[in-house]
């Protein structure tokens, strides 16, 4: 059996081929970097996000931000949520005109789109029939549906997946539904969401994943700088900036915390999900795949999925600058942040414009709190209303903005 590191050279000599801007990142998880909050962050500002019945929301997933607006989606509500930047609850989406049940309306819900030109939200949508029709919603910020209309044929052996490039160009990815999925690239550049006006990132012949069920590059993040593209299983991340340039980062990790040779090797193990989680079950002290990607500036975010489960442990941060890593857990409180949770509790959920964002849970705000007989944060106006206000012990999460240091 050939070493892994061999495997993963090869693999990411044909990953490579796959775009013009490739980043090779050479990293050891055990020797992640730490600090204290105030050696990684500028500044570090609390919104809480305002309870009352219609805004009260579970967890808060694929957070984007623009001008005025924060948006997420909830899965527990299966519900869009758009809070202005002051917290204040703004309107909320929990309905597309489409037959379907639960799972498919949270499918169809994650992937929505805050345009940053318009700031309005943009649903593609399967219609989950023969075809894989396509359609696509647009609401403003309050909720309001502003349109919803067909889209053309063109569209039925594309994902819902995209992202904006500019106010008339989208890039979306291929959808992966076997019978249809005849394309021979993974990206595709579509005008006013009407015609295909150009194809990128070609198939490789080689590629091992080929003729895996994942094959599928799937939009993980947006942000005012890009997007972040992926595919289960792969070691190779790709990072569309606005205006459609593409680059590329490989991983490259320690032969010992990666998936075997023979999973990679093997078409009967990548054919189809059940036979993969057949091997993940047997190799769950490996890192299988990549989640919660994002990008700000120089800074790449991520956490490494162990069979089907992460721990907080798992998140990293990567500087492009610098080549150092850094572990999110290592990043310990101060007082920049008052000495309230940071990563101990939550996931990185955004990134945008030198910022990244976290949603603090009421309760391990309070916990803190009622610990620290100090109360050193009622300098601050916010922290200081939001705990004398005891109603908010079971309110919405709190959202906190850090930005990052340039010199990471």
């Amino acid at each position: 059996m050939k070493k892994l590191s061999i495997l993963l050279l090869s693999f990411i000599a044909v990953s490579s081929a796959m775009t013009q801007s490739g980043t090779t990142i050479r990293i050891d998880p055990k020797y992640a970097r730490g600090g204290t909050a105030s050696q990684f962050f500028d500044e570090i500002n609390y919104i809480p996000l305002e309870s009352k019945k219609e805004s009260t929301f579970g967890s808060a997933q694929h957070l984007q931000v623009s001008r005025r607006f924060f948006a997420f989606f909830d899965y527990s509500t299966t519900s869009v949520f758009v809070f202005e930047k002051s917290g204040k609850f703004k309107g909320r989406i929990s309905s597309l005109p489409m037959q379907a049940d639960k799972d498919a309306l949270n499918k169809a819900m994650f992937n929505f789109v805050l345009d940053k030109s318009s700031e309005n939200i943009y649903i593609v949508y399967d219609k989950e029939d023969k075809y894989h029709t396509k359609r696509l919603a647009v609401f403003d910020g309050s909720g309001k549906m502003l349109q919803s209309r067909q889209l053309g044929e063109a569209f039925n052996g594309l994902s819902p997946c995209f992202a904006f490039l500019d106010p008339e160009r989208t890039v979306f990815s291929t959808g992966n539904y076997y019978e249809k999925n005849n394309s021979s690239h993974y990206l595709h550049i579509v005008k006013n969401f009407d015609s295909v006006i150009d194809k990128i990132l070609p198939q490789q012949q080689n590629d091992p994943l080929n003729k895996s069920w994942a094959n599928q590059l799937v939009q993980q993040s947006l942000s005012a700088e890009g997007s972040i593209w992926y595919r289960l299983y792969d070691k190779t991340v790709y990072n569309m900036s606005v205006g459609g340039a593409l680059s590329s980062y490989k991983f490259i990790l320690p032969a010992a915390l990666t998936l075997d040779s023979t999973f990679y090797g093997d078409e009967a193990v990548l054919k189809t999900e059940q036979s993969v989680d057949i091997y993940l079950q047997k190799h769950q002290n490996n890192i299988s795949y990549l989640s919660m990607l994002q990008k700000t500036k120089n800074i790449l975010g991520f956490t490494f999925v162990k069979y089907n489960y992460s721990l907080p442990s798992d998140a990293f941060m990567y500087s492009l600058s610098t080549g150092t890593l850094y572990g999110n857990t290592r990043i310990v409180p101060d007082s920049l942040c008052y000495f309230l949770p940071l990563f101990a509790t939550s996931e990185i959920t955004g990134m945008d414009e030198g910022y990244i964002y976290l949603f603090i849970p009421s309760f391990s705000m309070f916990v803190t709190a009622d610990a620290n007989k100090d109360t050193p944060w009622k300098s601050n106006p916010v922290l200081s209303a939001y705990f004398t206000n005891a109603k908010n012990r079971k309110g919405n999460p709190v959202l906190v903005q850090l930005k990052l240091k340039n010199t990471l």
